[in-house]
């Protein structure tokens, strides 16, 4: 079995719904999230690649979840070009829908007597570009009370990842506006 990409890219995963035996339908739609094309199992270049399964097959990957992980060619003789995703982490997606691109902010210990502060790096999977930015507004992605709680437990820990844009915001600061939230775990989408 041999990985296209490297483990660390984020994919977001869409499910296959067409009505087809399985393996050419039921599995996963894949796109490098923050980028128009995606190396496929068939070392082709497209928008989006059809992965046949995930491994480990165990995870509970949501429709529209952030992977992180790696594409293998298949292992079935003659589906070789179906792949498969390797998934080393799973965020599923919580809130609104998604707009804007895809970020993973963490808080970077920087406190500031003043306003604004620059204290979150906003950083862009699958590319190099990351900023600072003074703050991080979840309205619009709709959370209930203790997504909102979980999603600041991440901004601390390791990562919250959302979708959203960055805005200007008073006093010269710039503020992350989240559309959807991804977080670990077995909750439902929405």
């Amino acid at each position: 079995m041999k990985i296209i990409p490297a483990r660390r890219s984020r994919y977001i995963v869409r499910a296959d719904l067409r009505l087809c035996p399985s393996p050419l339908c039921g599995g996963y739609w894949i796109a490098l999230a923050n980028k128009a094309r995606t190396k496929c199992p068939d070392r082709k270049y497209r928008p989006r690649c059809y992965v046949a399964s995930t491994w480990p097959g165990s995870r509970t990957i949501h429709d529209g979840a952030l992977v992180q992980g790696g594409i293998a060619a298949g292992d079935e003789p003659g589906f070789e070009h179906l792949g498969m995703l390797i998934a080393t982490d799973v965020r599923n997606p919580v809130g609104t829908v998604a707009s804007g691109s895809f970020h993973r902010l963490r808080d970077v210990g920087v406190r500031c007597a003043g306003e604004p502060c620059f204290s979150i790096r906003a950083s862009r999977p699958n590319t190099t570009s990351s900023m600072l930015v003074s703050g991080v507004d979840l309205k619009r992605a709709e959370l209930a009370e203790e997504q909102e709680m979980r999603a600041t437990l991440a901004l601390v820990g390791d990562g919250l990842f959302a979708a959203g844009r960055t805005v200007s915001g008073a006093e010269g600061g710039r503020v992350f506006h989240a559309s959807r939230i991804y977080l670990r775990g077995r909750q439902p989408p929405g």
